[in-house]
C-alpha cells in the first residue's frame, strides 16, 4: 500500500435533512472533522481549499447533519470510502442519502507528492490513520472493484441495488428509487451493503450475499 492524499472538491446539496431552515452539515475523515458549513436546498460549497488528508489504503468519508438541541444528536446522513487505487483517476463523485437528505460529494485522490505547498491535516504521529477493516468489508470493496464506472441504482424498500438496464431495476417504484433521476456509480455499492443493501442476484451477483 503506498501514502495518497484525499482532497475535497465540492459538497452539493439536493435535498436538506432538516424539513425547516438549513442543514449545519459537517464531514469527516476517518473520524476527524474537515469541514463544517451552512446549506439549503441547491447550494454547494467549493471544499477545494480544505487542507488533503494523507491516508493509506483507505479513508472513511462521512457527512453528518449537525443538530443544535442538548438532547438530539447530529444526524448520519451516509458515508463513503476514498481508496489509494484512485490516485490520478481524476475528480470522483458519492452521494449520501441518509435521513432523507440528498447531497452529492465530489473528490480526488492524489499522491502524497502532490500539492505539497497545502499544509496536510495530519495527527501527532503522522497521517491520520486508516480505521481497522474487518475482513467482511475487505471481502465487499474486493468484489465491487470491477463496479466502478458501471451505472447503478438502489431500491430503498427491498434494500437491493441493481444496474439501471436490470429488468428489475425498471419495475422499482419511483418514490423508492435513488436517485429518482439518472444513476450514481458503482463505486458507491460497499458503503449499501454496509448500510444493509445487498446486489441483486441477477444483474450484481458479485455483491450479492444474502
Amino acid at each position: 500500500m503506498k501514502r495518497v492524499k484525499l482532497q475535497l472538491l465540492n459538497l452539493r446539496c439536493y435535498r436538506t435533512e432538516d424539513v425547516i431552515g438549513p442543514d449545519e452539515p459537517y464531514i469527516t475523515i476517518n473520524g476527524q472533522r474537515v469541514w463544517s458549513g451552512v446549506m439549503e436546498n441547491g447550494e454547494s460549497r467549493d471544499l477545494s481549499k480544505v487542507a488533503p488528508v494523507e491516508f493509506l489504503g483507505m479513508a472513511q468519508i462521512t457527512l453528518f447533519d449537525e443538530d443544535m438541541g442538548f438532547f438530539d444528536s447530529d444526524d448520519f446522513l451516509g458515508s463513503a470510502f476514498a481508496f489509494e487505487n484512485l490516485a490520478g483517476l481524476g475528480p470522483y463523485r458519492v452521494t449520501f442519502d441518509g435521513d432523507g437528505a440528498a447531497y452529492e460529494l465530489t473528490f480526488e485522490v492524489v499522491s502524497s507528492s502532490a500539492g505539497d505547498d497545502k499544509p496536510e491535516i495530519s495527527s501527532a504521529a503522522g497521517p491520520v490513520p486508516s480505521p481497522p477493516v474487518p475482513e467482511f468489508t475487505r471481502e465487499i470493496f474486493k468484489k465491487a472493484e470491477t463496479l466502478s464506472g458501471i451505472p447503478i441504482v438502489a431500491n430503498r424498500h427491498t434494500l437491493e441495488l441493481h444496474r439501471v438496464n436490470c429488468v428489475f431495476a425498471s419495475k422499482i417504484d419511483l418514490k423508492n428509487r435513488y436517485p429518482q433521476k439518472g444513476s450514481m456509480d458503482g463505486a458507491n455499492a460497499p458503503g449499501y451493503i454496509l448500510d444493509g443493501y445487498d446486489g441483486c442476484y441477477y444483474c450484481l451477483p458479485q455483491i450479492h450475499f444474502k
